[in-house]
């Protein structure tokens, strides 16, 4: 089992988290030529789908995301579990088949992650 990922989001900032995702053998998921089409991300009862948030919501193919989610209306000071899901041409994002695949979950036994968030304007910062 892995570890969990603890990342820090500065609210009303532009800080990048970078996440990189591999298979169960440890090689990093090539996601643009796999043909992922939208990743959608989970965290604090907000939705954020990267067709919506494209700037917010981005990946490569050395299996890196890279989320923006100062901007997002994050519940402050508190932990928060957070759900990565893509969707490809074989895992579409559609109303007959919306599963796509888990990248990033809390009950996973590769990949979880939690995010704090912390208003950068206030000047406190995590201890």
């Amino acid at each position: 089992m892995s570890e969990t990922i603890e990342e820090t989001v500065l609210l009303g900032s532009k800080n990048v988290i970078r996440v990189v995702v591999t298979d169960d053998a440890g090689v990093v998921i090539p996601f643009e030529t796999n043909g992922v089409q939208e990743m959608i991300v989970y965290v604090s009862g907000l939705e954020l789908s990267s067709i919506t948030h494209p700037n917010d919501i981005k990946w490569d193919n050395i299996g890196g995301i890279n989320l923006m989610l100062g901007g997002h209306a994050i519940k402050p000071k508190l932990w928060h579990d957070v759900s990565i899901k893509s969707f490809d041409p074989e895992n579409p994002n559609d109303d007959a088949a919306a599963e796509g695949i888990n990248l990033v979950h809390p009950n996973s036994d590769y990949a979880r992650m939690k995010i704090v968030a912390y208003d950068s304007t206030m000047g406190y910062m995590p201890s």
